[in-house]
């Protein structure tokens, strides 16, 4: 994936979650995102992480918590205790859908991050996480058409296991003519 203008050097890996400096791919693909530059063809997708942590941090939620607005995750999730909620951009992709325009995806994650021990714990977590993917399917912006949501993975059994940490992705994908 290229942007205009953008050099290699201006582009950095993306990956929400990074296990030593490298991706755990048992859950999560290598993304690549880039820095974003006002007027850029990345914009909406930044603009739909801010309406989403807008739309998530003004609703009540059977657990408390502030979601963030991130291009990439800085914690080191083995250390986070705190239920920690981050708005991510994962990816856009298009297709053409005339001479002159194409259909643009957007799609963005909401990781939903906590230490877990036992059963009881792990299913809070899993509410939450189907209390958040159900209700962000609710997130609009003008010219941005809701159009699907997967949460993969409902958890990671890997990090669980080894790390107790309980980690859920909701992805939310928009769609956008653009064109002439």
């Amino acid at each position: 994936m290229t942007v205009p203008g953008l050099t290699e050097g201006d582009r950095y890996a993306f990956s929400a979650y990074i296990n030593n400096g490298s991706c755990d791919s048992d859950w999560a693909p290598e993304v690549i995102a880039y820095p974003i530059t006002p007027g850029s063809s990345i914009d909406p997708l930044v603009v739909l992480c801010d309406t989403a942590t807008e739309f998530i941090n003004g609703e009540s939620w059977s657990q408390s918590f502030t979601a963030e607005r991130e291009l990439r995750v800085r914690d080191d999730l083995s250390e986070l205790q705190d239920l920690t909620v981050y708005v991510v951009p994962r990816a856009i992709s298009s297709v053409i859908n005339t001479r002159r325009n194409e259909m643009v995806d957007y799609t963005i994650q909401i990781a939903i991050i906590r230490k877990a021990k036992g059963a009881d714990e792990i299913q809070e977590m899993m509410d939450l996480a189907y209390e958040i993917r159900d209700r962000t399917s609710m997130v609009s912006l003008d010219g941005y058409q809701y159009f699907s949501q997967v949460n993969d993975p409902v958890y990671n059994a890997n990090r669980l296991e080894t790390h107790g940490l309980f980690l859920s992705i909701v992805e939310l994908t928009y769609k956008n003519l653009r064109g002439a």
